[in-house]
């Protein structure tokens, strides 16, 4: 029978101490600041930053908690709670899948991370074909941001993101129109780099590859959350998957960097052998 490493580990209690951590460091990045999207009523945040950074370095359990705790807390306390059950979900998804694509599969166990890669190229494939399935639709996709920035987490707390007139908080807002091929090119872009990065790029590739993968999943899952769940339709929900695709490549820009740093530490190799369970 095929036992896997994740299921024989036991949670730690540097697991739970890391898992609180990176919540309160994902709750931060989500929240001190953001570009409000009302075309869906999402907004863009640096939140992925915190996700990546809790799963490369904590694993799949702590990616997992904080993805999943740190982002549906700051959506309630900015106002967004409408997004906080499918946060719970996707970010929680997003987070365990980063660490777990990055921590436990192996050369032994390759297979699952190539099945991994083909099945987000497919799914990112028909989310970029998707526009042109629909002949009845316009050929673009309208669209607006509006910029926000946060004085403080305490003013934060206390102000609506929705409040899109609020002086502390409002910066401009940008309006779009976004040709349908754009989704295309920016779908066969995200799955050439995965598989640049995959057969490249060494280690490092494993590293980015994970989390552009767990980063597949969050687009996808917001793109039918927002579609099919709340409502807004397929057309509005493409909007905001750009929005996302930068949030993610964001949020590798940030964490990648840092947790290479970590690497050279020795503090993610620490894990490995960490003693002491729950």
């Amino acid at each position: 029978m095929f036992k896997d490493e994740l299921f024989q580990e036991r949670i730690t209690t540097r697991d739970v101490a890391l898992a609180g951590v990176f919540s309160a460091v994902v709750f931060v990045f989500t929240t001190v600041f953001a570009m409000a999207v009302p075309t869906t009523g999402g907004f863009f945040n640096i939140g992925e930053a915190g996700v990546f950074l809790a799963a490369l370095v904590g694993g799949p359990f702590v990616g997992a908690a904080a993805g999943a705790l740190g982002s549906s807390l700051a959506d309630i306390s900015l106002g967004y709670g409408v997004y906080a059950p499918g946060t719970f979900i996707i970010k929680g998804l997003e987070g365990f899948i980063a660490g777990y694509l990055f921590k436990y599969v192996k050369e032994e166990k390759e297979n699952l991370r190539l099945i991994a890669i083909a099945v987000v190229s497919v799914a990112l494939a028909i989310v970029g074909l998707d526009p042109f399935f629909d002949k009845e639709r316009s050929p673009t996709v309208d669209g607006s941001l509006t910029i926000f920035t946060g004085i403080n987490i305490e003013t934060l707390l206390k102000l609506n993101f929705t409040d899109d007139k609020h002086p502390l908080l409002q910066y401009g807002s940008i309006d779009f129109k976004i040709p349908d091929v754009v989704f295309l090119i920016v779908a066969v872009v995200f799955i050439a780099i995965i598989l640049y990065a995959e057969f490249r790029m060494g280690e490092t590739g494993k590293m980015l590859t994970s989390c552009l993968i767990a980063g597949a999943e969050m687009v996808l899952g917001y793109f039918l959350y927002e579609a099919i769940i709340l409502g807004f339709g397929f057309e509005a929900a493409s909007f905001e998957v750009l929005v996302n695709v930068a949030q993610v490549t964001f949020g590798i820009g940030i964490a990648l960097p840092v947790v290479t740093y970590l690497k050279e530490l020795g503090i993610i190799a620490e894990r490995e052998k960490s003693v002491g369970t729950l």
